[in-house]
C-alpha cells in the first residue's frame, strides 16, 4: 500500500516535534535524489532551544568530501564524536527520500531499543541498494519540542513570526 502512496515521486520525512527552518524544506526540495539536512552541532547549541548537553547526544553525520552521507551515528560515545574533528554536523531526521529507502525500512531489524531505527534503514539502503545521500550542511538551529516543557521556550523564539498561508 505504501508504494502506491509515494509511487515514484521523492517525499519528505521528518520529525513532527521539531520546528525546521524554512531553508531545510527549500534545500531538500531542490535536491535531485534523496538526502538529508545536516545541522552544524554549534549552530545548534546557539540558536536551538536545546541545551549542549542533549545536543552532543544526537545522531552525528559523516560527510564525504563530496558531500555524500558516508555514514549517521545514532548516540555516538564521546571518543567516536571525538573522530568527527571539530565541525560535527547532526541529523534532525530531516530526510528526502525515494522509494528505495521503503525497501529498507521493510527489511530493517529492531535496535538494540527495540526499535525500528530510520537511521539503521537508511544504512541498509545505502549498503544493499547503494543509495547515495546527499548532505545540505545547515548552520541554523531546530526547536525542538519534545516535552510540554519546551512549549514556553519555542513560543518566545517564535514571537514575532508572521505566520503566512
Amino acid at each position: 500500500a505504501c508504494d502506491e502512496i509515494v509511487g515514484d515521486c521523492p517525499f519528505l520525512v521528518m520529525n513532527s516535534d521539531n520546528y525546521y527552518p524554512v531553508e531545510a524544506y527549500r534545500a531538500l526540495a531542490a535536491l535531485d535524489g534523496p538526502g538529508l539536512v545536516a545541522f552544524e552541532r554549534d549552530a545548534m547549541i546557539r540558536e536551538s532551544n536545546v541545551p549542549a548537553d542533549r545536543v552532543v547526544q544526537f545522531a552525528a553525520v559523516r560527510i564525504s568530501p563530496d558531500g555524500t552521507m558516508l555514514d549517521v551515528v545514532e548516540k555516538p560515545d564521546a571518543a567516536t564524536l571525538a573522530s568527527f574533528g571539530r565541525e560535527v554536523f547532526l541529523s534532525m531526521n530531516c530526510w528526502r527520500f525515494d522509494r528505495s529507502v521503503l525497501d529498507a525500512c521493510r527489511r530493517v531489524a529492531p535496535s538494540v531499543r527495540g526499535e525500528l531505527e530510520l537511521p539503521d534503514a537508511v544504512r541498509l539502503a545505502q549498503r544493499e541498494s547503494g543509495t547515495v545521500f546527499r548532505v545540505v550542511r545547515m548552520r541554523a538551529g531546530v526547536l525542538d519540542l519534545s516535552s510540554r516543557s519546551d512549549i514556553a521556550s519555542v513560543a518566545e523564539r517564535l514571537a514575532g513570526i508572521e505566520v503566512r498561508v
